[in-house]
């Protein structure tokens, strides 16, 4: 009986922020603090420990007395390896009490605001499916910005497949209030680079409104020296067929946006990867790329792939057709090499 009580007693609160972490002693207690100075307190916090075999639990486990039940601690037995699993297991729990739903690193900084510049934004007019802000990337060992991304784009945008505005939003999770009904039974694949990708995509195929904050709400703490050059040869290609698998699954309006997402992030960003990592041979990798166009016969018709509509992105816009038209031209040993120099400024 008792257990009942406190059952029904269980609030049902603005947003659910679901923090994955493994290791993260150095940056957890500036994670949390950052939560107990929002000027919107209606959420709770789903904290997930990747079995983590430093003092983040300890510490966490400290921040639970400030909390109380407004904090709930999924610690897992064995670590996943990967985020996308972490953040399976929470979708997983059945602890996400929110109608909103934010993931965040454990390690990320954000601004006292952002629950509820995000969420008052969602909730204008008729409620938006997803919200999203600006970021910055932070270099943790120095302290520098590297880059700020997602300003300028439109306060409101509905979903239609039409153009090419679902491949220029970026594809992290950590910028984005989600409505809990839309994603929640969506599930991250299991690699390590891009599975953030098709998750977004399915998540927007099933919703019907995006709005934007102009704001940099949330602070991205980069290990430089880590995630271009050790991206393993694999993981692109697991990456690369679940970007295939979604092609074949979308209806006949979103396959041109999907083609775009699938030349932006395999035929630049990862491929740009693959040419940092010593481990990889890119010839052969170069070689199976154009395979894998093949299967889409070069894209072949894909308006969004045109210069007259990448142009109207400005100069990334240009660089992607003219990366394209060098694809096409087999210099892409040369377009690549250029491409991971413009891809440290621009961030595909």
């Amino acid at each position: 009986m008792d257990r009942l009580v406190i059952i029904m007693e269980i609030t049902n609160y603005a947003v659910t922020v679901v923090i994955t972490a493994y290791n993260l002693e150095k940056y957890i207690n500036s994670c949390f603090n950052g939560l107990v100075s929002q000027d919107m307190q209606d959420f709770d916090v789903l904290f997930v420990n990747d079995a983590s075999t430093d003092k983040t639990m300890e510490m966490v486990s400290r921040w639970k007395e400030r909390f109380k039940s407004r904090l709930h601690i999924l610690d897992l037995d064995n670590n996943t390896g990967m985020p996308a699993l972490a953040r399976n297991a929470a979708l997983d729990s059945g602890l996400i009490d929110g109608e909103y739903v934010l993931f965040i690193d454990g390690d990320d900084l954000i601004e006292n605001n952002m629950l509820s510049k995000l969420y008052n934004t969602a909730l204008q007019g008729e409620k938006a499916d997803v919200c999203i802000c600006a970021f910055d990337r932070i270099d943790k060992a120095t302290g520098k910005r590297i880059s700020t991304d997602m300003k300028g784009f439109p306060s409101e945008y509905f979903i239609t497949g039409n153009d090419d505005m679902l491949a220029f939003i970026n594809t992290s999770p950590w910028n984005k209030l989600w409505k809990y009904d839309v994603i929640k039974e969506l599930r991250y694949p299991s690699f390590k680079v891009g599975e953030e990708v098709s998750f977004n995509f399915r998540g927007y195929m099933a919703a019907n409104k995006i709005r934007f904050v102009d704001d940099v709400l949330i602070h991205y703490m980069v290990h430089r020296d880590s995630v271009i050059s050790n991206t393993e040869e694999k993981t692109i290609w697991d990456f690369a067929e679940d970007l295939k698998q979604l092609e074949r699954e979308v209806s006949e309006k979103y396959k041109n946006v999907v083609q775009l997402i699938i030349f932006i992030h395999i035929g630049l960003s990862m491929a740009t990867r693959a040419c940092e990592n010593d481990k990889v041979d890119f010839d052969d990798y170069l070689r199976r790329i154009s395979l894998y166009f093949d299967e889409f016969i070069w894209f072949k018709g894909n308006k969004l792939l045109s210069f007259m509509n990448l142009s109207r992105r400005g100069l990334k816009g240009i660089c992607i057709w003219l990366a394209f038209l060098m694809y096409k031209c087999r210099l892409v040993g040369k377009v690549i090499r250029v491409g991971y120099k413009l891809s440290k400024r621009m961030r595909f």
